[in-house]
């Protein structure tokens, strides 16, 4: 399960490290600017946030 997303707390978190590193996370990175990308990231996002 990909994980993309650019933020701070993603990039330099060593908590959210530890945990992509004990599950079948693959971490990938957004293109900068990328308007496409990124809110379907910030969907998926709320979706989770609501559930």
């Amino acid at each position: 399960m990909p994980c993309e997303d650019n933020a701070f707390a993603y990039r330099h978190s060593a908590a959210f490290k530890a945990v992509i590193d004990t599950h079948p996370i693959k971490q990938r990175f957004i293109k900068p600017h990328c308007r496409w990308t990124n809110g379907k990231v910030e969907r998926l996002n709320r979706t989770l946030a609501t559930e």
